[in-house]
């Protein structure tokens, strides 16, 4: 098991102590990109993240026809509180790429981001998500094997009319 004191030290180490203090051991509230803003360059040893997934402009029926997906009452079909999950494409590419680089500048060299974004069937073709991740570092891909698998629809393989 991770000392979690010896981990704290050694981050306090690596920075600036009075800098880093303002940022371990505490939970921040806000957008993230503008909170890196502030934080150390290369003062991060991890990000796990699961960005919003820009589901609501999906051409699949799961949030659209009001059930949900999988889920009959899922509250993703109203958004989020702060973003409504329906982002024009190109838009949605380009905030995610901000966020990734945004990541990239604090993290430490020897550093790892996980960075889980679902693949999802857009307009009947597999978006794998390599147009928010080109020009990133990406070293290995995560499968998160699940029961549902990727966008859990049996629509997506009934033959169009």
């Amino acid at each position: 098991m991770m000392n979690m004191n010896r981990v704290l030290k050694q981050a306090m180490t690596r920075v600036n102590p009075e800098i880093m203090g303002q940022w371990l051991s505490k939970v921040h509230h806000g957008d993230c990109v503008k909170l890196m803003d502030k934080m150390p360059v290369g003062s991060v040893d991890v990000i796990v993240t699961s960005p919003p997934y820009n589901i609501r402009n999906s051409t699949g029926n799961g949030l659209k026809n009001g059930r949900g997906g999988k889920w009959e009452r899922a509250e993703l079909v109203k958004g989020y509180a702060v973003h409504n999950d329906a982002m024009p494409h190109d838009e949605y590419v380009a905030w995610q790429q901000g966020c990734l680089r945004a990541m990239m500048r604090v993290l430490r060299e020897d550093g790892t981001i996980f960075y889980n974004h679902k693949w999802r069937v857009q307009g009947g073709l597999l978006q794998d998500r390599a147009d928010i991740v080109q020009g990133f570092p990406v070293r290995q891909i995560i499968i998160w094997q699940r029961s549902g698998g990727l966008n859990f629809n049996p629509g997506y393989f009934l033959p169009t009319l």
